[in-house]
């Protein structure tokens, strides 16, 4: 009864204490959402010049010079897979650099305040593109997002995803906790996103600075609608393709560590795994955890998938690991170093004590700016 009463008390804290940390943030997203509506306002830098049947891509972009050459794979990748990509950009310090390299690609550009995250900028793509009548015509509808890092070799990992035939196609699906597609790459067929439940939800989304809330009311809300509809995700990134792939033959020492880490293994437990019962654990992983962080290296070095920017934060692999699968996605050494430079920021800003460190545990963070 003592320990109940003491967890209760815990979980009555951190909820009072992340409500008062956070009240600037949410009043303020209040205020540009319903009073200013500054939210809503954006600028048409460039139009498409005719859409493509195929389908439409949705990017939201938050601009950084060191992910600027992943950012320009990601966009031609789509361009070569005969999507039309709208291409929305939550502005920062470097937008004014990128608008000029952006604007001699076929595609089109709305720039906007930074609010509401990456959800936000969907929003207003998605809004803008159903106002625009580009909904109509075509097949598939992709949303992206600059939070995965595009290698060379990530650009035919990209097109043939774009091949499966699939209603609801995403690159990872998250079994964490809760099953939802990841929402920095997925792609819904008309099927799905010309329902009215499909629409009402972009209409009815509040956006949110908080991750915790944008990954509950944004992420997972979402594939919530479509499980609603009686659809549920294809995971490109899946343990079949990865053992069935001819490169897969066994693990590097950096992806049984990170197996190792997963199921709380010490390196003399380790030792007397063998390679079928790593197989099985892989396979489980795919059951209960975030693959993006899990085996990030292992789908990057045998699928070429791109890598997550946070894949640090996760303490899963190391920087010489994450070297070595940018290196086996083709991204060269000068490129190499500001990537990585974003990623260790990524993780330090990450770090949390105090009260940052009881929110992490109960799911919740405050807003961190990158």
């Amino acid at each position: 009864m003592q320990v109940n009463a003491y967890h209760l008390l815990v979980k009555l804290i951190t909820k009072f204490t992340f409500f008062i940390a956070t009240l600037k943030i949410r009043t303020n997203t209040f205020f540009h959402y319903r009073i200013s509506k500054k939210f809503y306002q954006f600028k048409v830098v460039k139009t498409l010049e005719k859409l493509s049947t195929n389908g439409l891509a949705i990017v939201a972009l938050y601009p950084k010079a060191e992910t600027l050459k992943s950012v320009n794979r990601l966009i031609d990748s789509l361009v070569i897979s005969n999507y039309s990509v709208l291409v929305v950009i939550n502005q920062s310090h470097f937008s004014d650099k990128l608008l000029p390299l952006l604007s001699t690609k076929p595609i089109e550009i709305l720039t906007r305040p930074n609010l509401g995250r990456d959800f936000g900028a969907y929003k207003i793509g998605f809004l803008h593109a159903e106002k625009s009548g580009y909904l109509e015509d075509i097949d598939n509808l992709l949303f992206a997002n600059d939070s995965m890092v595009y290698g060379p070799e990530s650009i035919g990992f990209v097109n043939s995803m774009l091949k499966v035939d699939s209603p609801w196609n995403a690159m990872f699906v998250n079994q964490e906790l809760y099953a939802h597609a990841q929402s920095f790459f997925q792609v819904f067929q008309k099927t799905i996103f010309k329902q009215l439940s499909f629409s009402k939800f972009w209409h009815k989304y509040y956006p949110s600075e908080l991750r915790n809330s944008v990954i509950e009311k944004g992420e997972k809300s979402l594939s919530t609608v479509c499980f609603r509809l009686g659809f549920y995700p294809t995971s490109y990134v899946s343990a079949e393709a990865i053992l069935k792939h001819p490169e897969f033959a066994n693990f590097t020492t950096e992806e049984r560590f990170a197996i190792y880490i997963r199921y709380n293994l010490s390196i003399s437990d380790g030792t007397s795994l063998t390679s079928e019962d790593l197989i099985f654990m892989l396979c489980h992983g795919y059951l209960t955890s975030n693959i993006t962080h899990y085996q990030g290296l292992l789908v990057a070095r045998i699928l070429k998938a791109p890598i997550k920017i946070d894949i640090l934060q996760s303490n899963l692999s190391t920087i010489d690991g994450v070297s070595n699968a940018f290196i086996s996605l083709g991204v060269e050494q000068d490129e190499l170093v500001g990537i990585l430079k974003v990623l260790l920021l990524n993780r330090a800003l990450n770090y949390r004590k105090g009260f940052d460190k009881l929110w992490s545990s109960y799911g919740l963070f405050r807003l961190l700016k990158f």
